[in-house]
């Protein structure tokens, strides 16, 4: 899903955007096998991500766009463990097992039903998948507007490097913006992912279809600044015989992702800037902290016609 808004622009309106994202994650499961409460404890995820995106779109007719995006991915072991950890222990936060793992350490192995290969020990660098996708906004009102949206993915990426599955997918969404004041805007999106691999019969993995939903609200004190706050939910792709979500006999790779996300954006003529962060500390279903940088850029290519 591209996370685009719903408003359409005008014939001929060309957008361009670069986006750096860093990731910092861990996992670790927990299993309470003896009388003081103490754990036995497998490693599942530790690592720091770079990736790079860049993306392009056009509306060829009035409120209908088409766009691609594609990315680089990086994995490596990191150099801040050691700054997250002391903002943990001053604070006095829990480090989510972090003091059972060295520092600085590249290791994903996660266990699934699904056949999904999810196995990483050593740092690498790959491109990503390539999406291409189209949205049509069908209403647009001063105060709100509706479109609907599609989206292809070509893979591109390569399954030893965790930088895609090595199947397409497909996906359909419906996007609503609405500006009852001239201060505040509230977003809402919803959409359906379904991997190829999901149906296909020779495929080896089995990935069950995702549903994602986005709902945001930004303040928009003066022209060229905002706040936005956002909830992205995202249902999981994966189930696994390991229930330990909370000291619950719950499955922890089937709960949903609930990444909260706060940004900033400031606007300028055509230009953004946008940073934000994101986390998921409620299920802890992605990743433990997503950082983002995009500018992009909206110019039309109408030439007088």
């Amino acid at each position: 899903m591209p996370g685009v808004s719903a408003k359409g622009e005008d014939k001929f309106t060309f957008k361009y955007h670069n986006s750096l994202y860093y990731v910092n994650d861990f996992q670790i499961e927990k299993y309470i096998t003896k009388k003081d409460g103490s754990y036995d404890v497998t490693l599942v995820r530790d690592y720091e991500s770079l990736v790079f995106e860049t993306g392009l779109s056009f509306y060829p007719i009035k409120n209908l766009e088409f766009g691609t995006d594609f990315r680089l991915i990086s994995y490596y072991g990191g150099f801040v463990d050691n700054i997250i950890e002391t903002f943990h222990s001053v604070f006095k936060f829990p480090n989510g097992g972090r003091e059972y793992s060295s520092q600085n350490n590249i290791y994903v192995n996660i266990k699934n039903n699904n056949n999904i290969s999810l196995s990483l020990t050593t740092s690498i660098f790959s491109l990503g998948d390539i999406d291409l996708w189209t949205k049509w906004t069908f209403l647009e009102k001063r105060w709100i507007s509706l479109a609907l949206s599609g989206a292809f993915k070509i893979p591109t990426g390569k399954i030893y490097a965790l930088s895609g599955s090595g199947y397409p997918d497909i996906s359909f969404g419906v996007l609503a913006d609405f500006r009852p004041i001239w201060i505040l805007s509230f977003y809402l999106q919803s959409g359906l992912v379904i991997p190829f691999d999901s149906f296909l019969p020779d495929a080896p993995s089995k990935p069950y279809p995702m549903f994602n939903g986005i709902a945001g609200i930004e303040l928009n004190p003066v022209s060229f600044f905002s706040l936005i706050v956002q909830l992205n939910f995202k249902t999981s792709a994966m189930s696994s015989d390991i229930k330990h979500w909370l000291y619950t006999d719950t499955d922890y790779l089937a709960l949903p992702q609930t990444n909260i996300l706060g940004g900033l954006v400031f606007a300028y003529k055509g230009f953004r800037w946008q940073f934000y962060f994101e986390e998921d500390a409620i299920t802890n279903g992605g990743t433990d902290l997503t950082l983002n940088l995009t500018f992009s850029h909206k110019l039309s290519l109408n030439f007088g016609l």
